[in-house]
């Protein structure tokens, strides 16, 4: 049986850098590693964790795919503000609603 994590939801918004940079020092990956993982430039990889640079869907599945254990929703999760969530294989669906907390 497999066991499914919740999804938490905060009140306080946190830059998806600052658990980017979290989750990649927890697993041992340098942002160099993460970049040749991602298949972006080092410097995108930077910005991002330092709050600079936006993620973008591609980036998301990308990161989703390299950390593990975090969807590409997440690292886009203010995307379902606008009323559209990302599917792990880069499709656009509607939301139907926002989660209360």
């Amino acid at each position: 049986m497999t066991i499914k994590p919740a999804r938490v939801f905060s009140d306080w918004p946190i830059p998806p850098g600052e658990v980017l940079a979290e989750e990649i020092a927890a697993r041992g990956i340098s942002l160099p590693e993460l970049a040749a993982r991602i298949g972006r430039p080092l410097w995108v990889v930077d910005e991002i964790v330092r709050g600079e640079q936006a993620i973008d869907r591609d980036t998301a599945i990308a990161l989703s795919a390299a950390v593990g254990g975090i969807d590409a929703d997440f690292w886009t999760g203010w995307k379902r503000a606008t009323g559209w969530r990302w599917r792990g294989n880069g499709s656009k669906v509607p939301c139907i609603a926002k989660p209360s907390g």
